[in-house]
Order: structure tokens, then sequence, then C-alpha cells
């Protein structure tokens, strides 16, 4: 448990599986990810601001509704990457980057817990094997507290009942996350 969250982090004979994100790797961005691109509200705001539209307008042009959650879904428009990488592997909106992207390559559940999408195993050379999990104590940290946020802001509706929590989140910074990484 960390900061009332139950991490689940693969435990193999090689190690501990842990994450280190490549800068510029691009892999989040492509291979499927990009077309399951939940946005919460923070980053319909943000995304429609950047477009320089209406969040109403944003959501009717540019997204779809996913059946299981509620959610509007980002349209890449037939593209086998997302529409905000550019030809040098970069996020051309990374400041503002939606909530899926920030928490890549892990996964949180409804129940609480916290782990890795299975896709991530295939696709993410970020991922290695350690002896210790102390190096990514402050990137879960960062992440369960922008999961605790995100969740924080779907109407009871989205996902049956409202995400609690007993701290204030505090919105994670990009750069201190990549700061972070060793």
């Amino acid at each position: 448990m960390l900061d009332g969250v139950e991490v689940r982090l693969p435990i193999t004979d090689k190690g501990i599986l842990l994450f280190r994100c490549k800068p510029h790797c691009g892999n989040c961005c492509r291979n499927g990810n990009e077309k399951r691109l939940h946005l919460f509200p923070r980053d319909q705001q943000a995304l429609a601001k950047h477009s320089k539209m209406e969040v109403p307008d944003f959501i009717a042009t540019r997204t779809t509704v996913s059946a299981k959650s509620q959610l509007p879904v980002l349209i890449n428009e037939g593209k086998e990457q997302c529409q905000y990488l550019n030809k040098s592997e970069k996020c051309t909106i990374y400041p503002i980057r939606p909530f899926g992207c920030r928490m890549y390559p892990f996964h949180f559940n409804i129940e609480g817990k916290l782990g890795y999408l299975e896709d991530a195993f295939d696709n993410c050379p970020g991922l290695y094997f350690g002896k210790s999990v102390e190096p990514m104590i402050p990137l879960l940290k960062e992440t369960i507290a922008e999961m605790k946020y995100a969740f924080s802001t779907i109407q009871e509706s989205v996902i049956g009942q409202k995400f609690k929590t007993e701290q204030t989140p505090i919105p994670v910074k990009p750069a201190e996350r990549l700061s972070q990484n060793p």
C-alpha cells in the first residue's frame, strides 16, 4: 500500500518490474494506445482551449463517447498514432497532455489498485527489472495523486461512485515528473 492505494508491480526471478520513461520514445502514442484515450474534464478543457474551441464544440467534433466509461475518447481520424505526436516523436501538447498520457504505462482501476497496462509489457521500453522499488516511490506517489485527482472530477453517474480521497490532491507538473526519473 502506498498513499492508501494497493500497488501491484510484477515480481519475477529477474527482479521487480519498474518503469523509467524514455523521453521521445513515442511508443505510448502509437500501437493502439491512442485509440482509447479517455478525456477527463480537465483534459477536455485544456485541449479545447489549445484548439481555440469551446468545450462542447471540441467534444462534438474531436471525440466520441466510450460505451463503457461514458467519457469522451479522442478521435485520431484513422491515424496509427496520436494526432499530437510530431515527426520528431515529440508530443506537441506535452504540458497539457491528457490524463491517460501522463499515467502510461500505469493502470488504475475502480477497485483502487495500481498496476501496469498489459500492452505496456510489449510496447514500453521504459520497463525494466530492478532489485528495489525505492527509485519509483516518488513517481508512484505522483501517479497516485494524479489518479485520485482525475477520478475525483468524474460525475458519480459515470463510475457509479465518486472516488474518495482523504488528501488534497496536488496537480503534477510535467517537468517535475521527468526530473524524478533516474
